[in-house]
């Protein structure tokens, strides 16, 4: 089993260039409420929060950025 707290997947949408707090709230009362839910979203589904799909797909593209460059971070 893997422990929350080492998985960057399971860490809170942070970092995230764009994502303020307003969005933030709008995502998480989505069920995108950590980096790992955010990365495996569709766009089209993460536009739910009033944003373009161009947007959406950035965000998406940096969650899957900060996943992967913690998990490769010794």
């Amino acid at each position: 089993m893997t422990d929350p707290e080492s998985d960057p997947a399971e860490q809170e949408i942070e970092g995230i260039s764009g994502l303020g707090p307003t969005y933030h709230d709008r995502l998480e009362a989505a069920g995108i409420d950590t980096l790992g839910s955010l990365e495996d979203s569709d766009p089209t589904d993460v536009a739910a929060a009033n944003v373009t799909e161009g947007k959406a797909q950035d965000w998406i593209d940096r969650a899957n950025e900060l996943v992967r460059e913690q998990r490769s971070t010794p």
